[in-house]
């Protein structure tokens, strides 16, 4: 039997999906446009590196101030064992 007579009978149920787009074109079309868009990315890119040293001199300044404090501490421990090793050597000599 041939189908195709039986579709031309059916009620179609629904039209078919009709897609609405809406086109918006960001692309500058006169050269005050083109201007203003190359100002912003500049702008943008300047801001970014800026950021970025901002970033690398505070994790540079913390690596500097641990390491500072590193060499603090065992220069003060240092001296302490040291003073520790005068005080018994001198308690051993009877002085």
């Amino acid at each position: 039997m041939d189908r195709s007579s039986d579709r031309s009978t059916e009620p179609a149920s629904r039209p078919p999906y009709v897609a609405h787009v809406l086109h918006v074109s960001v692309q500058p079309k006169t050269w005050f446009g083109k201007l203003i868009v190359a100002t912003v990315g500049l702008a943008v890119m300047l801001i970014a590196f800026l950021l970025s040293v901002i970033v690398f001199a505070v994790i540079v300044s913390l690596i500097i101030v641990a390491v500072i404090y590193v060499m603090w501490v065992v220069h003060k421990t240092r001296r302490a064992k040291l003073r520790d090793a005068i005080d018994i050597d001198s308690k051993e000599l009877g002085r």
